[in-house]
């Protein structure tokens, strides 16, 4: 497989190399090669990804809920301060079973998830992991009341 005999110039190296040495792009039309040599690339792709460690060590050194805020925003539009309220408001329990979240991620307790409508995108409740995965399972309010009514003949 490959073109040994077609070579390519690294745009970092300057060296010519054969085609097979550069990896293949996706973003490129007709099957195109990448502007620099795999040995080339993946040391960029360790520079890229020391420079976005720093920056990431940086953020959180200057506001340890940096990302939090950013996520939240991002994908719920709400700040840090309405996720607070909200679990104020719930007692700093779920809403649906009245308990606080129990599980842990790395090391330290999770916070509640901010539930969702996902089609309107509307902000409900905060639940913990195991109501809002049980939640995201059930596909509508008829097929809840079938379940329930299934636990309750099995009861």
């Amino acid at each position: 497989m490959g073109y040994p005999h077609i070579v390519k110039k690294c745009a970092d190296c300057c060296q010519v190399k054969p085609v097979v040495e550069f990896y293949a792009s996706r973003g490129r039309p007709g099957g195109g090669r990448d502007g620099f040599c795999k040995e080339c690339r993946r040391v960029r792709d360790r520079l890229r990804q020391a420079n976005r460690n720093k920056q990431v060590a940086a953020n959180l050194a200057k506001d340890p809920l940096h990302y939090r805020r950013k996520k939240l925003v991002r994908m719920y539009g709400i700040t840090v301060e309405d996720f607070d309220a909200m679990l104020a408001r719930q007692g700093g329990v779920c809403a649906i079973c009245r308990q606080p979240e129990s599980r842990v991620l790395y090391g330290q307790l999770a916070a509640l998830v901010v539930d969702h409508n996902h089609q309107t995108g509307k902000v409900r409740d905060l639940l913990c992991h195991r109501c809002n995965t049980a939640l995201g399972a059930v596909e509508d309010a008829e097929f809840l009341a079938k379940a329930l009514a299934y636990l309750e003949f099995h009861a």
